[in-house]
């Protein structure tokens, strides 16, 4: 997981001070909800959209979008259900699930 941290942050700062700090905390932040957008998804009985992992952790749709997105594609952990739900706007979005083994 250090290795896969390190890819993810590698571009994201400058060597020292600050950027780095800044970066490093993001990453961690990021871990974390990685870890709460995947238990959430898991104790779900059908899966879930990015919009109902949102909601159900009280977030903005911002923050869980692209934690979804990591964990289907660098991590992947979750993959697509093949079912969609409906946005508030009347968009189809992706039903995500835990991955098959």
């Amino acid at each position: 997981m250090a290795e896969q941290l390190d890819l993810l942050t590698a571009k994201m700062y400058k060597r020292t001070g600050t950027s780095k700090e800044a970066a490093e905390s993001a990453a961690e932040d990021s871990a974390a909800k990685r870890a709460k957008v995947l238990e959430t998804i898991k104790n779900s009985t059908n899966g879930l959209s990015a919009t109902g992992v949102a909601q159900a952790l009280g977030w903005h749709i911002n923050s869980a979008r692209p934690r979804i997105s990591e964990l289907a594609g660098t991590y992947f952990e979750i993959e697509d259900s093949g079912r969609r739900s409906k946005t508030q706007f009347g968009k189809s979005e992706k039903i995500w699930i835990i991955k098959r083994s």
